[in-house]
């Protein structure tokens, strides 16, 4: 592997892990507001000012379950062993998906009518989405083994 290449998979995969970060802590935001948490001027255009009510809720904690995948595949992209995940056309085509929904989600943040979207979730999401497009290069092909953990 030439330098250049150790160089760029390095990149991939501190970017693959400063996004799943990212994605954890909004992941929890949105667990703390599907449970009740009355922080709802933060999310959802900031509509809703104190607790969420119950459809946004279950929409919070959808919103859970779709981070913590997202966070896994660009895992898997950046050559960071997960499970069950492995590298594939899948984990490719789901990482550049990420990447451009995470730089549709910056947008509207920026544009939203809500303060804390527009200077808390805004910047977040545009470090999230820069980090997620470099993450979705991924580890090179024909130099990389399987992401797996072994036994």
């Amino acid at each position: 592997m030439t330098t250049d290449t150790a160089r760029r998979d390095g990149l991939a995969r501190a970017s693959a892990v400063m996004a799943a970060g990212m994605l954890a802590a909004f992941a929890a935001l949105q667990a703390a507001l599907a449970m009740g948490a009355p922080l709802g001027a933060l999310v959802w255009g900031g509509r809703h000012d104190g607790v969420l009510p119950a459809g946004l809720r279950v929409g919070s904690a959808a919103a859970v379950v779709v981070l913590a995948l997202a966070a896994l595949v660009l895992l898997a992209r950046g050559g960071v062993p997960t499970r069950p995940l492995r590298t594939g056309r899948a984990i490719t085509l789901g990482a550049w998906a990420i990447a451009a929904y995470l730089s549709l989600n910056t947008l509207a943040n920026l544009a939203s009518a809500s303060a804390a979207e527009r200077y808390l979730a805004g910047p977040t999401a545009v470090m999230a989405a820069l980090a997620a497009v470099v993450a979705r290069h991924g580890t090179s092909p024909g130099t990389r083994s399987p992401v797996t953990l072994s036994k």
